[in-house]
């Protein structure tokens, strides 16, 4: 829809102007998930078959995938600042 796409380009344009706001001293950078196997999206089977058709990956994401992209961002990358990560499988490639 209009405004979730409107809010991501928001989120997106934030992190950039945030990062640029603050750097040397802050690093900001942000995570795009793509699906999230989560209660919210269980009872949804078929929307999530047709998402799975879609991403090379061929699985959903878990709670510990978007983790594992959020432990990177805050301790591995000393030089990295207003980026947004997408953690999708592949799908918007």
């Amino acid at each position: 829809s209009i405004p979730y796409a409107m809010s991501k380009a928001a989120l997106n344009c934030m992190t950039k102007s945030l990062a640029k706001a603050f750097a040397p001293d802050v690093r900001v950078n942000a995570v795009a998930p793509g699906p999230v196997l989560t209660r919210w999206l269980a009872p949804h089977p078929k929307m999530i078959e047709q998402s799975l058709a879609l991403t090379p990956m061929k699985r959903a994401a878990s709670g510990d995938d978007i983790a594992a992209a959020i432990v990177f961002l805050a301790t591995g990358t000393n030089l990295m600042t207003g980026q947004v990560m997408v953690v999708d499988g592949g799908r918007t490639m």
